[in-house]
């Protein structure tokens, strides 16, 4: 669940906000049907009712939900703005309060991503929603491109890994290098600069939510990649971020998009959002036509996501996994148990 003041976060995006509403402005038509999924407070939804739309769903388990009916009443499109406290597939079998939504959506409008697309049941959710589009209706987001790329960052290096090693903890007499060896098997959320890849990002997987099977949702996604670095640089491990499009161009307009990548604002990104941050056991430092190779895997497992990278560089080579991230839980882990022998491509 969101805090208030992390909605407040969201909505001060200016670059993320007004890519939303755009894709609003262009696909909602008076007396549309919209559900806003994840809502949140609604915003989005009362931006659906002010385009016309003659029913708007705002869905959201979280409590929080329920100012959407305030914000509805003082912008007097409350007759128009359904709230939901609910998870979509709730209300998907709750017909006696939703009616039958299958076939009966125009648009489809919600961000349930976290630092990533790859979080939690986001996939689940919106492929089971799918199904409430009428013929021809629409999803925002029409589609998510996951970027990836070495970078140079060493103030998340410091925080994420250094942080426990650092010079005034040994002089206590601390040593926390176990702490250490978990950290370089976690995922960091950062804000990086603009400058902070060391070579041309290349798309790491692309998630297209209008194809998006609710019996089978991606639960694997792995690919390799190789760059070859133009310049020198201390490379301190990789970063993921994507570029939506919100909208696809069609003849009746450009595309809208919005890109989650380092820079920011002052870059023309959303800031909210951050890059996830993976890093290598220890910076290294590469000269101009330095190789680096990457193979990069997020799994489903239970309630969320295994990452793995596998790198090489500069004549060494990494396996690092977010399954070795925290301790093991073991009375979890046994009750999950599953007699076998692991594989090349398991998350471990």
């Amino acid at each position: 669940m969101y805090s208030l003041s992390a909605y407040g976060r969201m909505l001060a995006d200016r670059v993320r906000f007004d890519a939303y509403r755009r894709a609003l402005e262009r696909c909602v038509r008076p007396g549309d049907v919209v559900v806003d999924l994840g809502a949140g407070p609604g915003v989005f939804a009362l931006l659906a009712a002010r385009l016309g739309a003659s029913r708007v769903l705002a869905v959201d388990p979280d409590p929080i939900v329920e100012l959407g009916t305030e914000l509805a009443h003082a912008h007097d499109v409350a007759e128009r703005v359904e709230i939901h406290a609910t998870t979509g597939a709730t209300l998907d079998r709750d017909t006696a309060r939703a009616g039958d939504l299958v076939g009966a959506v125009d648009v489809l409008v919600g961000d349930l991503r976290g630092v990533l697309p790859v979080h939690d049941d986001h996939f689940e959710i919106v492929a089971r929603a799918r199904r409430w589009l009428r013929p021809g209706g629409v999803v925002i987001a029409a589609c998510d491109h996951l970027r990836v790329a070495p970078v140079t960052a060493p103030d998340a290096y410091r925080d994420l890994v250094e942080a426990w090693t650092a010079p005034h903890l040994v002089a206590a007499g601390l040593a926390l290098d176990a702490a250490r060896a978990r950290a370089v098997q976690s995922i960091g959320r950062v804000t990086l600069p603009e400058s902070a890849p060391v070579a041309p990002a290349v798309t790491w997987a692309s998630i297209d939510y209008g194809s998006l099977d609710a019996e089978a949702p991606p639960t694997v996604l792995r690919r390799s990649a190789a760059w070859t670095l133009g310049a020198d640089a201390t490379v301190h491990g990789l970063a993921v971020w994507f570029d939506s499009d919100l909208l696809t161009g069609t003849a009746e307009g450009e595309a809208v998009c919005l890109s989650s990548g380092p820079g920011g604002v002052a870059a023309g990104r959303a800031e909210v959002y951050g890059q996830a941050f993976l890093p290598w056991p220890s910076p290294h430092r590469l000269a101009a036509g330095d190789s680096v190779e990457v193979d990069l895997q997020a799994r489903r497992v239970g309630d969320g996501w295994v990452w793995r990278w596998r790198s090489a560089v500069a004549g060494a080579r990494f396996d690092q996994s977010t399954f070795f991230g925290a301790p093991l839980d073991r009375s979890r882990l046994a009750a999950r148990a599953v007699v076998r022998s692991p594989g090349p491509d398991d998350p471990t």
